[in-house]
């Protein structure tokens, strides 16, 4: 018997595209050697090969183009790099971090639910880091086992200032941490929207509430903030799934998030207000001086760019700023054609989402990108950063394949 069209089981090209995303919760874990990037090695030859044979159709050659002036740009920009030998470890690892968002993209189009896929790959990333977390803010103990994390640790607890507790998984860094939370948040909150019985509902609820605990006793500004704005965004979406025809689920999870709130108040918000009223003037301002001198030498430059990894090492430090480190690092012309290609893949996927539940990620990413973009120190030699912005570019591509084949839970 056949099965029927939204009843389709998930396959193995499914399962590739959970496993890659759920590996970035191995964070920093093996230094250069994270498990992404050994993914990544590993996928590297069948997508050349897949390449070569012109198999795959590019949805987005915008996208590749993009790709293509980029590495060719780095490349040119070795002759005037600063660190020369870091700056080619820079390209290696963006490189790789493009590779996996080809290999999502080639799995998306064999993928049967490639929407639940990415959801369950964020899902499987918290799952497994989610422990870790708990026990660091439990017990004030960090991954010290892992020698290469130690220093990370510590400069997230100097960070922090007076922060006492904090959580940085695998990343050892809370700020990284926070990063990524901020970026999967908006497919937690899908999940929920997506639910299609009370199990899956109270799994999802649970998930998603032990998720944003992390980034709050952090006291991530920008990631509150980030959290802020997706609840906001997802009260709307979940009144035109829920509030119609079951005014007691959400009278239910309402009650819960106020009894969290009131019961465990002071331990979700204390550090976030000690760190309020000592550190943050101090840090903004000395943000906005690291940011003010790397644009003195991007005018310097003549708009060019100081190259790859030039700025942190210049300052021994990154900017804090994902726009000012692009733009900064590969000069105005690559930082535009950049901008208007994410701005295409995110408006392309707004068009073909309209009037489905899944039209809720675009819209969180375009509101909490400027506020998760100056969470971390550093971003472009990050995977986290490439596959959170992959996962829309293979939304796009899950839609455009499975639109005409099952039907999305419309608003």
């Amino acid at each position: 018997m056949m099965r029927s069209a939204n009843k389709l089981l998930f396959n193995k090209y499914d399962w590739y595209i959970i496993l890659i995303i759920g590996s970035l919760a191995f964070g920093k874990i093996g230094g250069a050697f994270q498990a992404i990037r050994l993914i990544s090695i590993f996928l590297l030859p069948f997508n050349i090969h897949a390449a070569i044979l012109g198999r795959e159709r590019f949805y987005f050659k915008n996208a590749s183009l993009f790709a293509f002036c980029f590495f060719l740009y780095g490349l040119i920009s070795l002759t005037w790099s600063v660190d020369y030998f870091n700056a080619k470890i820079e390209l290696v690892y963006i490189f790789l971090s493009m590779n996996i968002i080809y290999s999502l993209t080639r799995f998306a189009k064999r993928a049967n639910r490639t929407i639940e896929s990415l959801i369950g790959g964020w899902s499987l990333f918290m799952l497994l880091t989610l422990p870790i977390a708990i026990w660091e803010l439990t017990t004030s103990n960090h991954l010290y086992t892992l020698d290469h994390l130690s220093s990370r640790v510590e400069s997230g607890r100097l960070l922090n200032g007076v922060i006492e507790k904090f959580a940085g998984a695998t990343f050892g860094n809370p700020n990284e941490y926070n990063t990524v939370i901020s970026f999967m948040l908006p497919y937690l909150f899908l999940n929920v929207l997506l639910c299609e019985n009370n199990k899956q509902y109270l799994f999802s609820v649970g998930l998603l509430l032990l998720t944003i605990i992390v980034p709050v006793i952090n006291s991530s500004r920008g990631s509150i903030l980030a959290i802020c704005i997706d609840a906001i965004i997802f009260l709307y979406f979940y009144y035109k799934r829920y509030g119609r025809r079951n005014k007691g689920l959400i009278y239910g999870t309402l009650c819960l998030v106020v009894s969290i709130a009131i019961l465990y108040g002071n331990i979700l918000f204390d550090q976030l207000i000690k760190r309020s009223e000592v550190v943050n003037a101090l840090e903004d301002d000395g943000r906005m001086n690291m940011v003010y001198r790397g644009l003195d030498l991007f005018m310097d430059s003549n708009f060019w760019g100081i190259g790859p990894m030039g700025y942190s090492s210049t300052f021994l430090t990154g900017p804090h700023n994902l726009f000012a480190e692009f733009l900064i690092e590969y000069g105005i012309y690559l930082f535009l054609f950049a901008c208007f290609v994410l701005g295409s893949i995110l408006y392309r996927l707004y068009k073909l989402t309209q009037g489905t539940f899944i039209v809720y990620v675009p819209i969180c990413f375009v509101c909490t990108f400027p506020f998760i973009s100056v969470i971390n120190s550093d971003y472009l030699g990050n995977a986290f950063l490439w596959v959170a912005i992959g996962s829309l570019y293979v939304m796009c591509v899950g839609v455009l394949k499975n639109k005409c084949k099952r039907p999305f839970k419309t608003v």
